[in-house]
């Protein structure tokens, strides 16, 4: 606990209430960009500001379950037990470096599934969307260009489906 508050002087050391400044900023631009996208996505814009709720919104634009927010709020709440109950050594940040892992690749999935159902599939829309999410949130809720396209969690590419067969089928006999 000493760890946190010692950093959390540190920081707030060099940068003053600027940091709280920022914060702000970038809270705002994160409702915006989420309340933009569930209004696009035909849903509730006021769920982003309510927890638990805005997860169970979220994972529903790209047709994951309600239950797998679970994914997301679990090893947030074991990261907290970690932290504060366990003596510090190398069991404790070995335990938080695989729970922050899963929770990391978790959250990068659903985002690529945000892509992807906006209809972004290049590489470099994802590297977008995972270093800059917020402004990357905001940019599909507020750009004229993007449509939402559906959820894209399950499909499963399936011969019938696809173009070659498509064709196929809507040609006179």
């Amino acid at each position: 606990m000493e760890a946190i508050i010692e950093l959390w002087n540190t920081i707030y050391g060099w940068t003053g209430p600027g940091i709280f400044i920022v914060g702000i900023i970038l809270g705002f631009i994160g409702i915006v960009g989420q309340w933009s996208l569930y209004d696009k996505c035909g849903l509730p814009g006021v769920a982003c500001l309510v927890p638990f709720w805005n997860i169970i919104v979220f994972l529903k634009i790209v047709g994951r379950p309600w239950w797998q927010m679970f994914y997301l709020v679990g090893p947030m709440a074991l990261l907290t037990g970690l932290f504060v109950f366990m003596e510090p050594g190398i069991v404790q940040y070995a335990s938080m470096g695989l729970v922050s892992l899963a929770l990391a690749l978790f959250t990068i999935r659903v985002y690529i599934e945000l892509c992807n159902s906006f209809g972004k599939y290049n590489k470099s829309e994802y590297m977008l969307i995972v270093l800059f999410n917020g402004f990357y949130v905001l940019n599909l809720g507020l750009s004229y260009n993007t449509k939402y396209q559906g959820p894209v969690y399950g499909k499963k590419a399936s011969t019938e489906n696809s173009g070659y067969e498509a064709g196929l089928k809507h040609q006179p006999a």
